[in-house]
């Protein structure tokens, strides 16, 4: 077994031992079968707004709960799941280790979001084949990338700043600067961030 291999596995049985791993895959497969059967009578303009729709929910359902639980003492988490030791023992590279820490989390998160959003672009594909269409199925998975790697990288900040306080610095970040946008000459919050993502990929109103 190569050492990218079992540093992947590693960080992916630290992902899986976080609460949120477990049930935002059923919560993903429910939202897909809901999405795809929503999809099926769909116009292209309709499918554009489900699309958008979609992606909004699954961001706010299935990525901010992951990143909230990755905010949580990121630290002490690795030590008590026993994945600084393991990776020691295995003579596996810190650095790599780090990397995969956040990698393997980011496409987790994109799969899982994916799952409802791929429902509604390949449905609309299939209904009226078009140049467009795969397109659209290309930047939806660019969209649930980038939207899981903002997510998650800003947690693990979070967390490896305030430690203990990790998750509750998470909720401020995300939360304080949406509150307050309405204020700021700008919108910097995630939230806005996000919304920004879906007008320039899944062509929404930025």
């Amino acid at each position: 077994m190569s050492t990218t291999t079992r540093v992947v596995a590693l960080s992916r049985y630290g992902f899986g031992r976080l609460g949120p791993a477990r049930w935002t895959w059923w919560l993903a497969v429910a939202f897909a079968v809901f999405a795809a059967l929503s999809a099926r009578d769909a116009t292209p303009n309709e499918i554009h707004a489900q699309l958008r729709g979609s992606f909004v929910w699954v961001t706010w359902l299935i990525a901010v709960p992951i990143a909230a639980a990755m905010a949580d003492r990121p630290r002490a988490r690795r030590r008590q799941q026993g994945l600084d030791a393991l990776g020691e023992l295995g003579g596996l590279p810190p650095r790599h280790l780090h990397l995969a820490g956040f990698a393997v989390p980011v496409a987790e998160t994109a799969a899982r979001m994916l799952l409802p959003l791929l429902a509604v672009a390949i449905t609309g594909l299939v209904r009226t084949p078009a140049l467009d269409g795969f397109g659209r199925v290309l930047s939806t998975i660019a969209a649930a990338l980038l939207a899981a790697a903002l997510m998650v990288g800003t947690a693990l900040l979070c967390g490896h700043l305030a430690a203990d306080r990790g998750r509750r610095l998470w909720w401020a970040v995300l939360l304080l600067p949406w509150v307050l946008s309405q204020r700021l000459p700008a919108d910097v919050s995630l939230v806005g961030a996000v919304e920004r993502l879906s007008g320039w990929l899944l062509g929404g109103a930025a």
